[in-house]
């Protein structure tokens, strides 16, 4: 999941409700306000958050604050 040209700062990534991560939106080396996070079952992936939870069929939403940016549902 990737945010790019949003307004610095924190934003929630949400799965079925639950909290699954931080994206720390910040100024990248071509001047982009950006980051991502990722997640991954296999553990040799350097950086990746651990998938150990089922986003088929959830809500996925990422916040900031107490606004909702995107709201989809992931297909089952």
């Amino acid at each position: 999941m990737e945010v790019e040209d949003a307004p610095l700062g924190d934003y929630q990534l949400l799965v079925g409700g639950a909290p699954r991560g931080t994206i720390t939106v910040f100024i990248a080396s071509n001047r982009k306000a950006k980051d991502e996070i990722e997640f991954s079952s296999d553990l040799d992936e350097r950086g990746d958050l651990r998938l150990d939870f089922d986003p088929r069929g959830q809500d996925i939403e990422i916040r900031h604050d107490a606004t909702v940016l995107l709201h989809v549902a992931f297909p089952g």
